[in-house]
């Protein structure tokens, strides 16, 4: 589900920061035996040419009640 959803946020980032993305950080949740499922739980850090970075949070493991998608965008004093 990360590859064919957390693909959206990726271009949505890149259209809005208008700059190549240059750099990727990505952890998971989970990566011990301590943690049954470790899919759908991840941070993707992006680093983009213009200095600026975008940051997806993409967990599947939180309130059912809770919106599953939000976007915010911090700029030139704005939000």
């Amino acid at each position: 589900r990360i590859i064919g959803e957390a693909c959206h946020f990726i271009d949505l980032m890149r259209y809005l920061a208008d700059s190549e993305i240059v750099s990727v950080q990505a952890r998971r949740m989970g990566d011990t035996d301590s943690v049954d499922i470790t899919e759908d739980k991840a941070a993707i850090i992006l680093g983009f040419a213009d200095g600026s970075f975008g940051t997806i949070h993409y967990l599947a493991n939180g309130a059912a009640s809770f919106p599953k998608e939000r976007v915010e965008v911090f700029v030139e004093g704005k939000v």
